[in-house]
């Protein structure tokens, strides 16, 4: 059951190295710090980590909307905190972007991330 387990983690893996070399056009990560995001996020960071030659930057998006429980926006931002060391420490193509705007984006009706917001990326 192990080896079945290693053997798709290690088939995943492959598949975003294959992806993240196919071009230069950058990637954005939706992150919520749920579970999902969560694992998306370390399987790219260690797939991204084993490869030698980067040749695009990943950024990894968390908008905080303003109605998650606050001890859990604190959580996900501290988590968001201790990833940015691991980035630097490993010297990752990562970014990370925290949107508070998020709901006067809305009110607005402009898309959260417009032209000058990827621009400024």
């Amino acid at each position: 059951m192990i080896n079945n387990f290693n053997m798709r983690l290690k088939m995943t893996q492959d598949s975003i190295i294959k992806e993240y070399l196919k071009n230069d056009k950058p990637w954005f990560l939706a992150y919520s710090g749920g579970k999902d995001s969560t694992a998306v996020l370390m399987l790219t960071y260690e797939a991204i980590k084993s490869i030698k030659h980067h040749n695009k930057i990943i950024t990894i998006i968390y908008c905080d909307t303003g109605v998650e429980i606050p001890c859990v926006s604190t959580y996900t931002k501290k988590c968001l905190k201790n990833f940015q060391a691991e980035i630097e420490k490993d010297n990752l193509p990562f970014k990370i972007v925290i949107e508070q705007k998020l709901w006067k984006n809305i009110k607005l009706k402009m898309p959260i991330l417009n032209k000058k917001i990827i621009q400024s990326l």
